[in-house]
């Protein structure tokens, strides 16, 4: 993943100022990856919140674990360029995103999502960027999971709401 997905989703959830890349984590919500229960995750989104139409994700089944998500802009003509992993982790009953760069030797870290909402088989997504510069402090996976647990109904950790919208699913290949 490059720096323009990580600033995409800042910047729709700072509602459209610059970007900050100061609430980017060092490490994912946790070393235990998941799929989540509610449904299946694999297709083409758009964020209703990003009104240039060229601009889209694809989410596909990367292993039995997670995903790959790619950011695609400029009509598509810019795929592989801007990918990484995808996972679910739940928290207490909360369902969050870690969504990691692809080369960390470039743009390293995570950005990290609440998840509301996942709505009627799974082609609505709600969900808010986890903010708070203080994720950046966080020295593991465990402490950020302590972190996130602690402020899970703490409104300032959280940017503004970001809604996925599944405009075409994916047929899963994986059994």
């Amino acid at each position: 993943m490059n720096t323009l997905l990580i600033a995409l989703f800042m910047m729709i959830a700072s509602g459209g100022n610059t970007p900050e890349l100061s609430n980017i984590s060092k490490y994912p919500v946790d070393t235990l990856h998941g799929i989540p229960p509610e449904g299946h995750i694999q297709g083409i989104w758009k964020i209703a919140e990003d009104t240039d139409m060229h601009n889209y994700l694809i989410i596909e089944l990367d292993t039995p674990n997670g995903y790959c998500i790619s950011y695609m802009n400029r009509g598509g003509d810019n795929r592989g360029i801007e990918h990484g992993p995808l996972f679910f982790s739940v928290i207490n009953g909360v369902s969050f995103i870690s969504i990691g760069a692809w080369d960390r030797h470039y743009t390293p870290g995570w950005v990290l999502m609440r998840v509301d909402n996942i709505g009627y088989n799974s082609w609505h997504i709600t969900a808010r960027v986890v903010t708070s510069p203080e994720i950046k402090n966080a020295k593991s996976s465990a402490e950020l999971h302590d972190l996130l647990a602690k402020n899970l109904d703490n409104p300032a950790f959280y940017g503004k709401e970001v809604h996925f919208n599944k405009k075409f699913e994916l047929n899963s290949c994986h059994g």
